[in-house]
């Protein structure tokens, strides 16, 4: 049996597919504090089902993301998830988780994953990204050396995250 490419889940696509240039997607897993007010997509299966870094892969490659801000945090705390947002997100931008959750509050979408935190774990797991979005991925449009055919706005310079929310 082959399957299509693209998201599975219809609660995800219909949300993706309301998206707007500049609006916030929080990607996270089960540590992270959903705030009131945005759109939640929970694809949580069993622990550690879907994965972080499944679903960030998933998202880039429907989306075109003009950035991301992470928890400056996830350096000492998570140093895999580090290197994978690194990695995905040239144009990533650290700041205190406290920030991250504050910021989270404006996100017009949230996709909580499977990952979840020992439950003796004090500090926060820092598995968490809010994307920028800058519109819904299309064909036509041409690629950059993304993974998984992920898509990253064009003429965004490093560290510059643009975008209407000013972050």
């Amino acid at each position: 049996m082959q399957f299509l490419p693209g998201e599975l889940n219809r609660h995800l696509s219909g949300a993706l597919a309301e998206l707007g240039h500049g609006d916030g997607v929080l990607v996270c897993d089960a540590g992270m504090p959903i705030p009131a007010g945005p759109r939640v997509v929970d694809l949580a299966f069993r622990a550690g089902v879907p994965s972080f870094a499944e679903v960030l892969d998933g998202l880039l490659a429907e989306l075109v993301v003009e950035g991301g801000t992470a928890a400056a945090e996830v350096r000492g705390a998570n140093p895999a998830t580090a290197e994978l947002l690194n990695t995905r997100l040239p144009a990533l931008r650290l700041v205190s988780h406290e920030e991250l959750k504050e910021l989270s509050a404006d996100a017009r979408l949230v996709v909580r994953t499977g990952e979840a935190p020992a439950v003796r774990e004090r500090a926060p797991p820092v598995r968490g990204v809010l994307l920028t979005s800058a519109e819904k991925n299309t064909e036509s449009r041409t690629t950059l050396s993304r993974p998984r055919g992920s898509y990253l706005a064009s003429g965004l310079l490093e560290g510059d995250l643009g975008g209407s929310r000013g972050f």
